[in-house]
């Protein structure tokens, strides 16, 4: 909802141009030079913020459906060089 991500935001503002960002996904380290590059990412169904995330780690999740199972199954797809159990 609007009011919890407003809260999160109050409590842990958003990474601002010249910052330097640390993507607790990737790993990424880079220094923000747009805004659009660090997202908040939230859970789609609750609407919970879960924190900062670099634009590419966010959009990902995204397209996984912030589904969990889909995610091991891509690690595995991955860790195998394209072979799935299922």
């Amino acid at each position: 909802t609007a009011a919890k991500r407003k809260k999160f935001e109050q409590e842990n503002p958003r990474p601002i141009k010249g910052d330097t960002f640390e993507c607790p996904l990737c790993k990424r380290i880079f220094t923000v030079t747009n805004p659009q590059s660090v997202n908040l990412d939230h859970d789609k169904e609750t609407g919970e913020p879960r924190g900062w995330l670099c634009g590419d780690c966010n959009t990902s999740m995204g397209r996984l459906h912030d589904d969990p199972s889909v995610l091991a199954r891509g690690i595995i797809w991955i860790s195998s060089g394209g072979e799935s159990d299922s």
